[in-house]
């Protein structure tokens, strides 16, 4: 429940900043987002693909063709976000790995592997001491 409140306030932190971006969001009662307009990128990846995410985007990437690995947003400030997505249910055979380099993974240095069909999870930025933690 305090994931889900950390969530939602995050997301009401970006409605503010997506008022003067002509962004807009919808937040339904199941956790399901529903994204419009520049908030969301489907990628479809060819084999070991590198993606950059980019800040309060939600990267939907399909593995079939391969394991991908997604680099976080550059330069953070707290309470920024990212997301990630199996857009296409493949990430049980083919991985998902968010690579963190210099940055923290809820404090320590190690990196984030999302696998398992229609895996997904949304990364907000804390601080430098703790770095990025996953809300779901």
């Amino acid at each position: 429940m305090k994931q889900l409140l950390f969530l939602m306030l995050a997301l009401s932190s970006l409605a503010a900043s997506a008022q003067t971006r002509n962004y807009r969001h919808t937040i339904h009662t199941d956790r399901h987002i529903e994204y419009r307009e520049n908030l969301a990128v489907e990628i479809d990846s060819t084999e070991n693909d590198t993606i950059q995410a980019v800040m309060y985007q939600v990267v939907l990437v399909d593995t079939d063709s391969g394991s991908v690995v997604v680099l976080p947003p550059a330069s953070p400030q707290a309470g920024e976000w990212f997301a990630v997505a199996d857009s296409r249910s493949n990430a049980n055979n083919k991985t998902i790995k968010i690579e963190f380099g210099s940055a923290k993974y809820h404090g320590t240095s190690t990196d984030l592997t999302i696998n398992g069909a229609k895996a997904s999870g949304t990364l907000v930025y804390v601080n430098a001491a703790v770095g990025w933690i996953k809300l779901d």
